[in-house]
């Protein structure tokens, strides 16, 4: 089967661009599904392209595997960054301010 290149760089740019968004841990379950609602629907529009018969999965794999890439966690897991960020200025407040143990009585 051939395939106009333009249309899978097209396809594969697109969904590279979803996964950078969406790449987060806990999230990879969807971006599975995501890639299989892309391949169903990139299936469908091919099969209406052609005037023969319905080709089977087994003939789109190969072609699917080469444009699309496999789903993957592509960024940390976010509350690591945001604890850290909030024990550093809590740190910070904390030597800046005296609490009342430290108040000198007059």
């Amino acid at each position: 089967m051939k395939l106009p290149a333009n249309h899978g760089v097209w396809l594969r740019s697109v969904v590279t661009g979803y996964y950078q968004y969406h790449a987060v841990p806990g999230n990879i379950d969807q971006l599975r599904i995501f890639k299989r609602r892309v391949n169903r629907l990139w299936r469908k529009v091919l099969v209406r392209r052609s005037q023969r018969a319905r080709k089977k999965w087994e003939k789109f794999a190969p072609i699917f595997d080469s444009w699309i890439p496999p789903p993957r966690v592509l960024h940390p897991y976010p509350d690591w960054h945001r604890l850290k960020m909030y024990e550093e200025s809590w740190l910070l407040r904390s030597q800046h301010y005296p609490t009342q143990n430290d108040r000198v009585s007059e």
